[in-house]
């Protein structure tokens, strides 16, 4: 088959056993996650070689990241299996499909779709419903709507690829409560604590066939029964939702982070920790301040805290912050990151250099200083590479810009700070980029994403290719705002 025990490497550090059995052709990947026992099998008996591999690896990867957090969440309430085959295959329904704990996935689509591995997720989440029936439900499409919320939430690599393609579309005057999968979302995010999960009594009532269709406004107020939604109906529940930005802020990666997840980390508050990190504005703000001196405050993008000092964001209404009004200050900017770091990359949307001193990026390991790194006083994109001795998880990093004169309107404007994390890729990037070109991003969302992922800015040749990329790549005709399978 081409594949033997060491290519799953990554899992056997996890404590997971790939056995491969080259008669029957399949991989069978046993271990314990957490206090349960796993069994995936991986059936390869009509593999075509349409994908790698590697690919197959990604596959069994993405089933222990993704399967065991929606097992521990949902295992109470509907008795999921902890033995799950899949079948991959040129010639089943594509993209995917899944009985019992049985999905198939079509392996043309997988080689068409590098970056939609999560369709698996999607099908995962319906071998955790475990047999609802749709005449149990509200409405039958409560079936996939969870399916799709699952898939957002748990989407493998907190969501790294899932992001800058497949995507929840934003309700509109067209959007009904019982259609809506952001709905279920916003009532996890806004509603359930850990003593009371909104969501897996949502799953409960569709699951314990209690409630036919016709019952539901009791299904609804047993859902909200202890929480801040009591003694409302579902649909005052709704008209509460869309009166918020949940509604409509996209799901699209902006930057590595959507502004959807920038502003409410929907899946931290599911216990999935990020793993892209930016800093842009106003979204992010906590604040609205209208002072260059004696001022701090803090910004929040996908659940990372940044303090920021003598840093001024015009009441909020700016894209970018500006600091350095008056002579001899410092304004500072700091995080620490859960994870490790390999560069950070500054937008200036402006410099007045002559009075500026210096600017700086500080690395501490707690309040110890690692190492200082100058960056230059130039306009437009910098990146400033930390070196491989001062990377790991939890160390702290501070923007230090001091003044030498004083500038009414502020001697530094940042526009933007992107964090760039080791294991993302050239092929990997220019996968996300075409895969945003199949689902119809405009050119100017396929250069925001280009830039993120740059340490320079781009220049005219790449913006070229990227237009050529964006011209000549066929478009996925008639797709849904979420792939339906």
């Amino acid at each position: 088959m081409g594949l033997d025990a060491s290519a799953f490497s990554e899992l056997a550090a996890k404590g997971i056993t790939a056995t491969v059995n080259e008669n029957e052709k399949k991989v069978v990947l046993t271990g314990r996650v957490g206090s349960v026992d796993y069994t995936h099998t991986i059936d390869l008996a009509n593999w075509s070689g349409l994908i790698t591999a590697e690919q197959v690896v990604e596959c069994a990867n993405l089933f222990f990241d993704v399967y065991p957090k929606m097992y521990d969440r949902f295992h109470d309430a509907g008795g999921c299996p902890a033995t799950l085959t899949v079948t991959i295959d040129p010639d089943v329904y594509s993209p995917a499909a899944t009985g019992g704990n049985h999905c198939w996935v079509n392996e043309q689509y997988l080689s068409d779709h590098p970056n939609d591995f999560d369709c698996l997720t999607h099908e995962y989440a319906h071998t955790i419903q475990n047999g609802w029936d749709g005449n149990y439900c509200e409405v039958s499409g409560y079936i996939e709507q969870f399916a799709d919320a699952a898939r957002y939430l748990y989407a493998t690599d907190s969501g790294r690829k899932n992001d800058t393609g497949w995507n929840i579309g934003p309700e509109d005057s067209s959007s009904t409560r019982t259609a809506s999968t952001r709905f279920l979302l916003w009532l996890d995010y806004a509603y359930s604590t850990p003593g009371n999960d909104l969501l897996v009594k949502f799953f409960t009532a569709c699951k314990n066939k209690q409630y036919r269709a016709n019952k539901w406004s009791q299904a609804w107020t047993y859902i909200f029964q202890g929480s801040g939604l009591a003694g409302k109906t579902a649909d005052q529940a709704w008209q509460e939702y869309l009166a918020s930005d949940f509604a409509t802020l996209s799901t699209k990666a902006v930057y590595g982070v959507s502004p959807l997840e920038a502003k409410y980390n929907v899946r931290g508050k599911a216990g999935i920790a990020p793993t892209a990190f930016a800093l842009y504005f106003p979204l992010c703000n906590s604040g609205s301040v209208n002072t260059y001196g004696s001022s701090s405050w803090t910004a929040t993008l996908a659940g990372q805290l940044w303090e920021l000092e003598n840093f001024n964001n015009g009441n909020s209404a700016w894209e970018y912050v500006r600091c350095g009004a008056s002579a001899g200050g410092a304004s500072y900017i700091r995080t620490t990151l859960p994870t490790e770091a390999a560069a950070f990359v500054f937008d200036f949307g402006k410099l007045y250099p002559a009075n500026i001193a210096s600017m700086v990026l500080n690395v501490y390991n707690g309040s110890t200083l690692l190492v200082s790194l100058p960056l230059e006083i130039l306009e437009g994109r910098q990146t400033v590479t930390i070196p491989t001795q001062y990377r790991a998880a939890g160390l702290t990093y501070e923007f230090v810009a001091t003044t030498n004169a004083a500038s009414r309107l502020g001697s530094v404007q940042l526009d933007r700070i992107i964090v760039r994390t080791p294991e993302y890729g050239e092929e990997e990037a220019l996968e996300d980029l075409r895969m945003m070109a199949k689902q119809g991003a405009s050119l100017k969302e396929m250069r925001e994403v280009m830039e993120s992922m740059l340490c320079v800015l781009p220049t005219p040749r790449m913006l070229d290719a990227l237009s050529q990329l964006h011209l000549q790549t066929v478009r996925w005709l008639g797709m849904p705002s979420a792939v339906l399978n």
